[in-house]
């Protein structure tokens, strides 16, 4: 018998997520390329769980900025370009640095995490489309 509890649900959630990031830069790679590393930040960047994850998934380098919200930042900075604060984008990068506050780095994933995540592309390939199987 399947034994779930909340921590099993609060795993499984923070996994998807971790496992819908990959699929994201995996189509991301397909197009650009794929970079040495990558800043993240947001809500979701907070969870050391979900950036190893993905980390490891996509034998990428994953940076954490210490600036959580950096679509605010940016949004402040271009406010500020506006304002004549700052004279150029390159007065920006220049005066504005980021740090981050850890990095993570796996170098691969493991046989246990990449079954997990080929077992939830299966899902979410059967997904695709169901509505249309209804009667």
């Amino acid at each position: 018998a399947v034994v779930s509890t909340q921590s099993t649900g609060v795993r499984a959630v923070l996994e998807s997520q971790g496992f819908i990031s990959k699929h994201v830069l995996d189509l991301v790679f397909g197009y650009y390329g794929k970079p040495s590393h990558i800043r993240v930040d947001g809500g979701a960047s907070q969870s050391a769980f979900i950036l190893e994850q993905v980390s490891s998934l996509s034998a990428v380098e994953l940076e954490r900025s210490e600036c959580v919200e950096g679509s605010l930042m940016g949004a402040a900075l271009l406010a500020g370009l506006g304002a004549g604060l700052y004279t150029s984008l390159d007065h920006i990068k220049r005066d504005v640095v980021l740090q981050c506050t850890r990095v993570y780095n796996t170098g691969g994933s493991d046989d246990e995490l990449r079954e997990g995540y080929d077992a939830w592309r299966e899902s979410a390939e059967r997904c695709v489309d169901w509505t249309k199987k209804l009667p």
